[in-house]
């Protein structure tokens, strides 16, 4: 199955206690500024994704990144998000 080029691309952050205490909240929003050039992709803010260990979390293209930090949001967005 091809990927439709103006189909949106979903990054999910998880909003759960543990993901929150580790940083999920600014991430949020240092993701929200990266994006907004990015007009196909959509940031969705999840309940747990039962992750906890591994906060703050996303999931981007079906593929979990955990122990997300600023500096390694470029690279991931780059990665796998759409332009």
């Amino acid at each position: 199955m091809k990927k439709d080029r103006n189909q949106k691309q979903y990054i999910f952050v998880c909003q759960g206690k543990d993901c929150l205490k580790n940083g999920a909240r600014q991430l949020q929003r240092d993701i929200e500024k990266l994006l907004k050039q990015r007009k196909r992709c959509q940031l969705i803010k999840t309940r747990c994704m039962d992750r906890c260990k591994d906060g703050p979390s996303l999931v981007i293209d079906d593929v979990w990144y955990g122990k997300v930090t600023d500096s390694d949001l470029d690279e991931v967005l780059n990665k796998k998000a759409a332009k």
